[in-house]
């Protein structure tokens, strides 16, 4: 009998995204020659960490990441706790839970990284998948974490048939074939119910999505800064009809105690099978969120879909600069912006929730060219408010370079390096220190920087030039 312990990355915190965790329990709990125990303790951690909030926003400054910190939802919150969770004698709170050789573990981002060198310096057995197993290759995850021989990492999508007990046995890295995912919406064994009593706790009930995704191949693929023009996902749902997914979520949403579905796909499409499904789930009272762009929404069809359809939208903007724009190859210019939102009110009911989702410390012109991007925001703002609109949201990301992504390739305004003067995530990171949030993340796989304008000057975060301006832009998310 193969004894091993199943976990899920210290980085899952607000969003329920169950499909895989579905499959593999299935998988498991099928399967006679595997003996497995599902360890919840690192979300339980995490949960503490997130319930810290409070205790850190009352030391917290007036500084502009502060108020944007303070104004932020729990949700928002995940920057600071997932670098938090690599905080020194968290893992070691772990490991006494963990009574196998052998640990599964899906690792959905680089927070992973060091709890599983954590687990692999401990002398445990540990078998790596996950989204972050098909963003890189098999070699370089190797590298990252040593090369160390009690390590396995196992690309591609678990079915229900596939027989990870020999993948375990056979102890060596693997790529699995194809699957038609039929399994992903038919499994019942899902441990990630016992995830409620936790998530309970210390969620916001209004906060909380449950997200699956339907393909999450962007039609677009051009956005320097993305790394998932390195990573092609199929299509989940090619073989299974509209009823059975309908069912499918909609049992989940029940079961997950949320009235939100949030369809995980990057820069949305619209077709017969999600429009009924849609349709349905709102009749039941579901409200629907998406992920979409600016090009989309100067489609007049995609508009009228999106009334019928959706209720909340994410739309990833990064910028309102010209130059940025540009830079980044997003396709469309502040013009286009201005005419999405013409457009907006056009076609869209003003009870529509929408969000702009931005990037800080871009490629920027110059710091002028900083300040007028916020000052565009601001504008498209008081332009949407102006017609009708209410609910409308900007969320702040740092920059994240990862060393897969094109614009690592462009140096010409970036300079590679940790520095006091660091922009994009290691400023938040620097700026977290303060609060006794130390980070323990790889800097070859997140990969700090300094930006210069193209007169060569120095550019320090947009936090440094614009905080007044975001504090007027952005609203709770």
């Amino acid at each position: 009998m193969m004894k091993l312990t199943y976990m899920l990355s210290p980085t899952t915190f607000y969003v329920m995204h169950t499909q895989t965790s579905n499959i593999l329990s299935h998988n498991l709990l099928r399967d006679n020659r595997i003996d497995v125990s599902f360890n919840l303790s690192i979300l339980s951690l995490c949960m503490d960490i997130i319930n810290e909030k409070d205790s850190i926003i009352e030391r917290m400054s007036d500084h502009p990441l502060d108020i944007l910190l303070k104004k932020a939802s729990p949700n928002y919150f995940k920057i600071v706790g997932a670098p938090y969770s690599t905080r020194t004698g968290f893992f070691e709170k772990i490991l006494p839970t963990i009574k196998t050789e052998i640990v599964l573990i899906t690792c959905w981002n680089i927070y992973c990284i060091p709890f599983i060198k954590f687990l692999l310096n401990s002398g445990k057995k540990v078998v790596m998948g996950g989204s972050f197993c098909n963003s890189y290759p098999i070699k370089f995850i190797r590298s990252l974490l040593g090369d160390p021989d009690n390590l396995i990492v196992v690309s591609g999508y678990v079915g229900v048939q596939t027989d990870l007990h020999k993948v375990i046995s056979d102890w060596k890295d693997v790529k699995l074939p194809e699957t038609d995912f039929i399994d992903m919406w038919t499994a019942k064994n899902d441990h990630m119910k016992s995830y409620l009593k936790i998530l309970s706790k210390c969620r916001r009930s209004d906060n909380t999505y449950y997200s699956i995704t339907f393909n999450n191949n962007c039609w677009y693929n051009k956005c320097k800064f993305c790394k998932l023009r390195e990573e092609r996902v199929p299509d989940f749902t090619c073989a299974v009809d509209a009823d059975r997914l309908y069912e499918n979520i909609k049992e989940n949403l029940i079961t997950y105690k949320t009235k939100k579905l949030l369809v995980n796909d990057n820069y949305f499409l619209f077709s017969d099978k999600n429009r009924e499904i849609f349709k349905n789930l709102r009749k039941d009272g579901f409200k629907i969120y998406i992920l979409s762009g600016i090009l989309s929404f100067n489609n007049e069809q995609y508009l009228r879909d999106f009334n019928e359809y959706v209720d909340e939208v994410g739309i990833g903007l990064e910028s309102a600069s010209d130059f940025s724009l540009d830079y980044i190859t997003k396709g469309y210019k502040w013009e286009d912006i201005k005419r999405s939102i013409h457009n907006m009110a056009k076609y869209l009911d003003k009870d529509k929730n929408i969000r702009y989702l931005t990037i800080t410390d871009l490629v920027s012109k110059d710091r002028e060219d900083i300040v007028e991007n916020y000052e565009n925001m601001l504008t498209m703002k008081m332009m949407l408010n102006d017609h009708g609109f209410e609910r409308v949201a900007f969320s702040y990301t740092p920059l994240q370079l990862f060393p897969s992504i094109d614009l690592v390739k462009d140096t010409e305004f970036m300079k590679i390096g940790r520095t006091e003067s660091s922009s994009g995530m290691w400023y938040v990171y620097e700026h977290l220190k303060k609060y006794g949030i130390e980070v323990n993340v790889p800097e070859d796989i997140m990969m700090p920087f300094e930006r210069y304008d193209i007169n060569g000057n120095l550019l320090l975060s947009d936090f440094e030039y614009v905080g007044d301006l975001m504090d007027r832009i952005i609203d709770p998310v």
